[in-house]
């Protein structure tokens, strides 16, 4: 015990953390399959995977920083999905701001155009024709297909993680 409170262990950091390292995960096997990735690799040689990221500071703590990049490094090195494939998997990382990295954005543009193209909206001055978005959203909800998960309700709902509403 040090005595010193310990703000990067709060809750709402180590539940950004851990959705962090979920779409992280979840990108590493998408890149894998993409890139033509067949495993395991043989038992007397590792695949070696280096991955830059740059992730969003919404993780602002430098301590939580570290122990995000750390936790990732060693999920990616020690995990059974590295031990099955007989991978070893880097990871570079830094953090910045939308400012810094425009596409950190693109999550929000996205979100920004469902919603612009959601029948139900309630558009007082749009910010692009209704129709375009329209034929952009369903041309992009094909091209994902079954890999889209398309959630239309309200926000308000219980987050899985915290039990609390979002706005809680």
């Amino acid at each position: 015990m040090t005595g010193q409170p310990a703000h990067f262990a709060g809750g709402n950091l180590a539940i950004r953390a851990t959705l962090f390292a979920v779409s992280f995960a979840r990108a590493v096997s998408l890149v894998l399959s993409r890139r033509g990735w067949k495993a395991p690799a043989p038992p007397n040689r590792k695949d070696t995977v280096t991955f830059s990221a740059i992730f969003d500071t919404d993780i602002s703590d430098p301590l939580t920083q570290a122990l995000f990049i750390e936790t990732l490094q060693h999920s990616l090195s020690a995990g059974k999905f590295a031990t099955f494939a007989n991978l070893e998997l880097n990871i570079s990382a830094c953090f910045k701001t939308e400012q810094e990295e425009p596409l950190l954005m693109l999550a929000d543009y996205m979100a920004g155009a469902f919603n612009h193209a959601h029948p139900a909206a309630m558009l007082g001055l749009p910010v692009a024709p209704v129709e375009e978005v329209r034929k952009a959203v369903q041309a992009f909800t094909e091209a994902r297909g079954a890999n889209l998960r398309v959630v239309d309700r309200p926000f308000n709902d219980i987050h899985p993680l915290t039990g609390m509403t979002w706005e809680s």
